[in-house]
């Protein structure tokens, strides 16, 4: 692979200011987790209500899957969207000094994320079955790329550390 595909640097920081608050709205939807805010309870039922936001396709249990209802369960949706967006802004984008080793680090943490990514799936096929399988699903929707985001800020913080004990 000669080429990588990077968006600009300025991306980035969009990423920076998606990615942590789609994080904890990602953690607080897994968790169904209401916000106490200015003493006022807000649960995230309340904040689809506010928004109006609905899916087109809900099923409650597996039985009901395929049948057309109405539901409030767009709000998780949105969050996942703005997770991936932010998420990929930050970890796609290039970086303000970026040359041929950071690409070259960009692309062992990619694979590193895919082996680490298959080895979690392994251990959960192995360990979890029925339901509980299918919530472990939902978690690692998301691993490959914030694998891929551990490991390749901790590469770089540890390069320019390098870098900056040489001078």
């Amino acid at each position: 692979m000669d080429k990588l595909f990077l968006l600009p640097h300025w991306c980035r920081k969009i990423g920076m200011v998606v990615f942590p608050i789609s994080f904890v709205l990602e953690i607080a939807c897994l968790l169904e987790i209401g916000f106490n805010l200015f003493q006022f309870e807000i649960s995230l039922n309340d904040i689809r209500e506010w928004l109006g936001l609905s899916a087109f396709v809900c099923g409650d249990s597996l039985e009901n899957m395929g049948h057309f209802t109405p539901c409030n369960d767009l709000l998780p949706t949105v969050v996942d969207i703005l997770f991936i967006v932010g998420s990929c802004l930050l970890g796609f984008s290039k970086l303000s000094d970026e040359d041929e080793y950071f690409s070259k680090i960009r692309m062992q943490a990619l694979v590193l994320a895919v082996y680490m990514y298959a080895a979690v799936l392994i251990i959960g096929e192995i360990l979890c079955w029925g339901t509980a399988f299918l919530y472990f699903m939902r978690c690692c929707i998301f691993a490959p790329v914030l694998f891929f985001l551990i490991f390749f800020y901790a590469r770089v913080a540890a390069v320019r550390k390098g870098a900056k004990d040489e001078k």
